[in-house]
């Protein structure tokens, strides 16, 4: 795969919907509860593609020896630590859970970005995949990645990428710059040993370093071996035309369908990622609306730094702090603003029934 400057942007136009799917890195324990409450109460059927989605996922990880992520997402108050593997399945099925349910509301993309782990959901979200095979696809993921739990972190790091190469020639010669996520965001990774020496630096006048909630170093050269044991065992999937363009912060610009999508969706697990130029080519904002369609709101706090005018939609942190009725209420809204054909399937999700 070639590498370039960012394109297919101008693809977005200037009041364009924007989903940006997130990595891993968050606790998915309880994530999509307030949601499933907030729902039953105002609009029951509109969890049917939910339950159908959660249980495509649930079937095809229980072949790789899972249990269901359902029981984690919807759990009503955090359970027992997680065993290897779940979260990042479960991050997955959060992701594509809300990207079903934003779509089936009228909320629909014009362009994607998927950061990471989030990059399964996002090919699902644009067609090139099912379902199915996204969740596959995070199953032989984890396999792989297994053999380097322990062995490795990553570290965020409060400066720029000069300050942090700098930090790193200085500190181990196996450190490397993983993603560049914001102007003062800078993404670290490497072997236990050289992450402890990073964070032996913490006292010493060096920038705020904080450890990130990773089972490994994610993003570094030392994965390598992995690309050609998830090619080898994911050959038999046939990718799909892309129906909305994604743009790979790797390969620092969208997706064609002459790319072997399966390579890039695990070469952005394994390359840097230059997330911080991939979301400032969306400059100027105008009135396009940037939805992280995931836990948390890390995409779109970065977004902020580079962005600051621009509009955003934050679905699992909106319903995580007890506002699902306003969730509810700022979906049916923007579904109605944005879908050109209609507000979509509705139903009873409108300001007057909340």
């Amino acid at each position: 795969m070639t590498t370039s400057r960012p394109t297919g942007i101008e693809r977005a136009s200037h009041d364009a919907t924007v989903f940006l799917f997130p990595g891993q890195g968050n606790d998915p324990r309880g994530a999509l509860t307030g949601l499933r409450r907030a729902i039953a109460q105002h609009r029951p059927t509109l969890w049917d593609k939910a339950d159908q989605v959660l249980d495509d996922i649930d079937r095809t990880a229980a072949a790789h020896g899972y249990g269901p992520t359902r029981a984690v997402l919807l759990a009503a108050r955090p359970t027992a630590d997680l065993d290897y593997g779940m979260p990042q399945l479960a991050q997955f099925a959060a992701s594509t859970v809300l990207s079903h349910l934003l779509q089936d509301s009228g909320l629909r993309p014009q362009t994607i970005v998927g950061q990471s782990l989030g990059e399964y959901s996002a090919l699902i979200c644009a067609g090139a995949f099912t379902v199915a095979e996204g969740t596959r696809m995070v199953c032989v993921m984890n396999t792989h990645y297994r053999e380097f739990v322990g062995r490795g972190a990553m570290v965020l790091v409060r400066a720029d990428e000069e300050a942090t190469r700098t930090l790193l020639t200085a500190t181990h010669p196996d450190l490397a710059v993983s993603c560049l996520n914001a102007p003062q965001q800078t993404i670290v990774s490497g072997p236990t040993e050289a992450i402890a020496a990073l964070l032996a630096r913490n006292a010493s006048g060096a920038p705020r370093l904080h450890k990130l909630w990773l089972p490994y170093a994610s993003h570094h050269p030392s994965l390598r071996k992995v690309l050609d044991l998830f090619l080898d065992d994911t050959s038999d999937l046939r990718q799909r035309p892309l129906r909305i363009p994604v743009i790979s912060p790797t390969l620092r610009r969208a997706y064609t369908d002459a790319d072997d999508l399966r390579e890039g969706i695990i070469e952005n697990t394994i390359k840097p990622l230059y997330l911080m130029e991939t979301l400032h080519s969306f400059d100027p904002p105008g009135q396009r609306l940037f939805v992280e369609v995931g836990i948390g709101d890390s995409l779109i706090r970065c977004l902020k730094t580079l962005l600051p005018a621009a509009r955003t939609f934050t679905p699992l942190t909106t319903q995580s702090n007890g506002n699902q009725t306003n969730f509810l209420a700022r979906l049916a809204n923007e579904a109605q603003i944005r879908t050109a054909d209609g507000p979509g399937d509705l139903g009873l999700l409108t300001n007057d029934h909340l």
